[in-house]
């Protein structure tokens, strides 16, 4: 298992908070990404697909979910408001400050131990041997300033990094989640249509049994498909007795196929 870092540690979240809405492009993103499951394109392709889209839609066709956005980020407001009144709400803050405090302590003790390691030219205490004032004194002072005010600016440029790293984090993973959550869509959409599938083989095999044209079709109950039979529907076509008797024993079924998989013959 790999080693936990401050980019991989799981963010503090209260779960008794109001849920944050979702914005204006998510919404938008998760609706395409359910509305085109049965695309069968990969991941990649329709999250770019749809970000490609957004991108060129107007200010009109994007207002529906800025509108909606802003409807329940009005109702988040209020539902915050409340919630910073609650025990709940108070006993999380309390948490989060330690938290952030020991997060603090420990930034401050490895830059500290950075600084020490990188700088061993930075002394408290100028060298016994340069007089106080002198010029060389002066000299030195400056050094040593311009060594602090380097580590101070690395420091900062670190954390403003590090910052901007966190919020590309936080939008991947919403991205993710969004994802994963049509993926799990699309699976139980597959799911449903291999069932229904399987439920129109065994009625389709039914009604031809009890048609007494299993055999005559020449049909095998367990080893069959359901895109061999539409195979030997298509055929049976040119045979009217056969083609008609076959219609006649779908009808009855959950789903009437005489009336879709074969036109009316003349």
């Amino acid at each position: 298992m790999g080693k936990t870092t401050a980019n991989t540690r799981t963010r503090l979240r209260d779960k008794n908070a109001p849920k944050i809405p979702m914005n204006a492009y998510s919404r938008y993103f998760k609706a395409s990404v359910s509305n085109s499951r049965r695309e069968g394109k990969n991941t990649r392709e329709v999250s770019s697909k749809i970000a490609k889209q957004w991108s060129t839609m107007t200010a009109e066709e994007k207002k529906p979910y800025f509108d909606e956005y802003n409807r329940e980020k009005e109702i988040y407001y209020e539902r915050m408001k409340e919630y910073k009144e609650t025990e709940q709400y108070k006993e999380f803050q309390k948490i989060k400050l330690e938290k952030k405090k020991r997060a603090r302590r420990k930034s401050r003790l490895s830059v500290d131990q950075e600084e020490c390691s990188s700088t061993s030219n930075l002394s408290v205490h100028p060298p016994n041997e340069i007089k106080i004032f002198s010029q060389e004194f002066l000299d030195y002072n400056k050094k040593q300033e311009n060594i602090l005010k380097t580590l101070r600016n690395k420091k900062n440029n670190i954390t403003n990094e590090c910052n901007s790293i966190y919020e590309h984090f936080v939008f991947t993973n919403e991205q993710l989640k969004y994802l994963n959550e049509s993926i799990k869509e699309k699976e139980e959409y597959y799911k449903e249509l291999e069932l229904f599938e399987r439920k129109t083989l065994n009625d389709i095999l039914d009604a031809l049994d009890k048609a007494n044209l299993l055999e005559l079709l020449k049909i095998k109950k367990q080893s069959i498909t359901l895109e061999e039979i539409l195979k030997i529907f298509t055929d049976s076509q040119t045979n009217k007795e056969i083609f008609n008797k076959i219609r006649q024993s779908f009808k009855g079924l959950h789903f009437d196929f005489s009336q879709i998989l074969f036109e009316e013959t003349k």
